[in-house]
């Protein structure tokens, strides 16, 4: 894990500041979260959420295909799993991504890891690209506002921002992800976001 991770950063639109990294091996793919958020509501229909949103077939949708995925994160390290069936999204019943969250008086961090199995994957889709999309959902109890990626709409994956998953980078161990940007020089994994 890192606790510098600015690959992504959401501005202030929800009064919060974001930011998200990401990480790869042969099991999962990892993301990092550090929201800056001094009130949060971790239960019921206005509660905070990190949305992370993955296309792992590479293609351009205009609506959320099987091969499309959700994760819904809330600050108490609960995770709503939902798959695209063509149209919108649909709640699936179980999944194998886990969170981990820490809790701060003006943050919370969350990491999360999502097999590869769990996205119709045996292995990382190296070499092509997929798609990612992050949200968070900050709510006060009685009202929630979002804080999206720039242009990205949550149900057209070929809005969101591109992930190439380089070949030479699967090792034995956590390999870089390069997001929305030309691949770093090998064996570099930027968490400056340079």
């Amino acid at each position: 894990h890192t606790d510098s991770g600015r690959q992504v950063m959401l501005g202030s639109g929800t009064g919060t500041y974001s930011y998200f990294d990401f990480a790869f091996d042969a099991d999962s793919l990892y993301v990092y979260c550090l929201v800056y958020d001094s009130k949060k509501v971790t239960e019921g229909e206005n509660a905070d959420c990190v949305s992370l949103s993955f296309d792992t077939g590479g293609g351009c949708y205009d609506a959320p295909q099987g091969t499309s995925f959700r994760y819904d994160v809330s600050p108490a390290a609960s995770v709503q799993p939902y798959v695209g069936d063509g149209e919108k999204w649909v709640v699936r019943e179980s999944c194998g991504a886990r969170a981990v969250v820490r809790k701060t008086t003006l943050t919370y961090t969350m990491e999360v890891a999502v097999p590869w199995n769990d996205m119709g994957r045996t292995a990382p889709v190296t070499g092509t690209e997929m798609s990612v999309n992050v949200e968070v959902t900050n709510g006060d109890g009685t009202q929630t506002s979002v804080e999206k990626m720039a242009d990205a709409k949550p149900l057209e994956p070929w809005t969101w921002m591109p992930m190439h998953l380089p070949e030479d980078s699967l090792v034995t161990s956590v390999g870089r992800v390069d997001a929305g940007r030309e691949a770093a020089p090998h064996g570099t994994y930027d968490l400056s976001g340079r």
